[in-house]
Order: structure tokens, then sequence, then C-alpha cells
């Protein structure tokens, strides 16, 4: 399973409505299907809600997941992509809560271990986004940086543009991207401020 690169991306066109089209069609009285949902996250996942409907009437509604790059070749755009299915458990888990909650019974169990773990993926975002200036937070482990400290307690301050949050240990400011505390065990202490 490899990538298919180097489709030419009609003007007006979206990589998503491609994928959509892609995945859209019917077999011979087999089954049709169609896509209920989709989106294209970080320009680089997408995701969709694909129902299928068996020629017995039988009906399921699966997760698709495809790889995509989108390259700009002098005043031409092309795409490539690499397909999977939630059957065959992705690594990638950022699929949106909307497409899942569309889908019907996994088909096996890597499905359902791969849809419980896109819904862990969006709890611990919550968690993330959740934070607020005057929060202190305490790692599980401590993170080590690059001045060489290892630092497990973070105050939350405002960050310097306005925007956003910003944490601090002591007087330091440490570069900590909200996508890299999603992924590690913290707990929110009582505010220091």
């Amino acid at each position: 399973m490899g990538w298919l690169t180097g489709i030419p991306l009609p003007h007006g066109r979206s990589v998503s409505q491609e994928i959509d089209a892609l995945l859209t069609h019917s077999c011979d009285g087999a089954y049709n299907q169609r896509v209920l949902r989709s989106a294209l996250v970080a320009m680089s996942e997408y995701y969709a809600a694909v129902e299928r409907i068996h020629g017995d009437g039988r009906l399921e509604v699966w997760a698709a997941m495809f790889l995509v790059e989108i390259r700009r070749e002098g005043r031409f755009r092309t795409w490539g992509y690499k397909d999977m299915d939630e059957t065959m458990g992705p690594a990638y888990t950022r699929c949106p809560l909307a497409i899942l909650g569309l889908l019907t019974e996994p088909l096996n169990d890597q499905a359902a271990n791969w849809r419980a773990c896109c819904r862990e993926h969006h709890a611990r975002r919550a968690r993330v986004t959740g934070l607020k200036p005057g929060m202190r937070i305490r790692l599980a482990a401590p993170m080590r940086f690059s001045n060489g400290r290892d630092v497990d307690v973070f105050d939350i301050v405002r960050a310097p543009s306005g925007r956003g949050i910003a944490f601090m240990n002591g007087t330091i400011r440490y570069a900590l991207p909200t996508s890299a505390l999603a992924r590690v065990a913290f707990t929110v202490e009582p505010s220091y401020g």
C-alpha cells in the first residue's frame, strides 16, 4: 500500500471534493456508497464517514482515512494520497468527532481500537484547550528541555503576544506546544496567583 501521486487538481476543486468523488460509487447493484461527511485536517489528513448500502439492504457506515500531499508545480497543482480505512488501525487519530458520531458498529477490533484512540485524542486536546492563565499544571513525568533542565511544574500565563497562553517555571518561559502537552499526562493544581 503505497502512495498514488501526481494527480492533477482541477481549478476550483478541493482535495476533499476529489476524494469524496473517489469514495462515491455504485457496484452493479451489489452496493451503493457515498460520503456522508468528510474533513481535511491540517491539510494532510482526510477523514470521512462513508455509507455503504449492500444489495440486500444492509447499511454500514465506516471511516475512511487518507494521507494527502498537495504540490504546486508552476501554475498547476497536483496531489497524491495513501488510502486506508479504520479496519487497518491507522496511526492517525485526528478524525473529527462529528464523523465518528456517524459510524455504525465497527467491523473489527482494529476499527474499534482506532475509534477509541480518536476519542482519546479529542479528550486530551479538550483538556489542553481548557488551560487558562492563573492555572498551574504538574506533568506526570518531568520533561527535558534544550536548556538541560527537567521540568514538571508550569504556571500558565498569558502569552507575550496577548493571544493564547505561555508556560513558565520560575522566571523562565518554556516553549511547550499544546500538541506536545496533549500527548502527556498532567494534573491541574490549585491556582498559583
